[in-house]
């Protein structure tokens, strides 16, 4: 792969023509301090960069100054990017390979940026889970998939290991069946997969590898600076690939967005959570998760959002809702309700469960507006 610039990328980027296709990008890594986080009253996803300032510079230049004055006071300010200099919000996530590494290199806090190359991507699928409001900022957003070179050091590429795992890193690749270049790799439980990937539907604790990686292009094509991306779920019980396609859908790829949010009477039950589980109508558990909690100023009940909206096919599907121990197991339900939903293409539903007292929830029509569908 060329090793292209910031303002290289940013041109490819804005033409819409590579998204959810990887570049190498060339550049100085830079990290602030956010100094204020308000709190934006639920759970943010990943992607959205909540309380982060990470981005690619095209120079290093003095991002802030500090002085020391006569009185024994100090202080520092901000100062604006240089004529000429340019920037790329780049994000480095739970999946990204080598982001370790850049903390281990000597200067890496330095002010001026430390200089890198990162494969990236921009159009990452999780744009579609982010606000309505907000998509198109995520969908813009470079997304790091591989550190691969810090500072005049090649990073190795292998996998983060977070979980205990049958497979190496190694085995799991090979499992993937990816006829090109090896990415990354990360293991993780097969209910957290649709984090990284909306599309990688599964609900449990058993461990799961996410592979992407550059397949081989025929010879004589024409020369560009990006690649296409595939992507693999692979078992690791098993080595069976459980989900292969392209980081870039197919044009018939028109899920709808599912948003499930709940209330319940403020002040119940302590350490209790609420929970739901979408299933095919088959029985098939496609997403479990917990609901986020926030409290409803006016009124006397405690509203519940959705931790990311859910991306499905065209089709119907089983809701479920209940309520649980915190910590605990989820699956342990009580106070369940259930409801059945057909989701049309490019379409958003909104569904709401209502906890009256210690009893069974009810599906009703919503009461709130949930954040996500803004």
């Amino acid at each position: 792969m060329p090793v292209i610039s910031v303002g290289d990328a940013l041109d490819l980027a804005g033409s819409g023509e590579i998204d959810g296709r990887a570049m190498a990008v060339g550049g100085w890594w830079l990290s602030d301090l956010a100094w204020s986080c308000p709190w934006p009253g639920r759970d943010t996803l990943p992607i959205e960069g909540y309380c982060t300032i990470d981005y690619l510079s095209s120079s290093p230049y003095e991002r802030y100054t500090c002085t020391n004055n006569p009185d024994g006071s100090s202080g520092c300010h901000g100062n604006p990017l240089p004529a000429g200099v340019q920037v790329m919000r780049a994000m480095m996530l739970h999946e990204t390979a080598g982001a370790d590494s850049l903390g281990r290199v000597r200067d890496s806090q330095s002010k001026n940026g430390i200089p890198v190359v990162l494969i990236l991507h921009v159009g990452d699928l999780r744009a579609r889970q982010c606000p309505n409001g907000s998509q198109d900022a995520c969908w813009a957003k470079a997304i790091v998939d591989r550190v691969a070179w810090v500072a005049g050091e090649d990073v190795e590429s292998g996998a983060r290991l977070d979980l205990v795992t049958s497979l190496t890193a190694d085995e799991a690749i090979f499992a993937a069946r990816i006829d090109g270049y090896f990415v990354t790799a990360l293991p993780v439980r097969l209910g957290e997969a649709w984090k990284i990937d909306p599309r990688l539907h599964g609900i449990g604790d058993d461990p799961v590898w996410v592979v992407r990686g550059i397949p081989f292009e025929p010879a004589g094509l024409p020369a560009h600076p990006s690649r296409a991306v595939d992507v693999r779920l692979v078992d690791d019980a098993t080595s069976r690939v459980l989900f292969s396609g392209s980081l870039a859908p197919d044009p018939e790829y028109t899920p709808a967005r599912l948003l499930v949010q709940a209330t319940a009477p403020q002040g119940g039950a302590t350490g209790v959570a609420v929970y739901y589980l979408v299933e095919t109508t088959d029985g098939e558990g496609l997403v479990e998760a917990r609901l986020g909690g926030t409290i409803q100023s006016g009124d006397d009940a405690t509203a519940h959002s959705v931790a990311a909206p859910t991306l499905l096919d065209p089709g119907n599907y089983v809701v479920r809702v209940w309520r649980a121990l915190v910590p605990g197991d989820g699956h342990a339900h009580f106070n369940e309700c259930t409801e059945e939903v057909s989701l049309a293409a490019l379409g958003e539903v909104v569904i709401e469960a209502a906890f009256a007292g210690e009893g069974d929830c009810t599906f009703v029509t919503p009461t709130f507006e949930n954040d996500f569908a803004r």
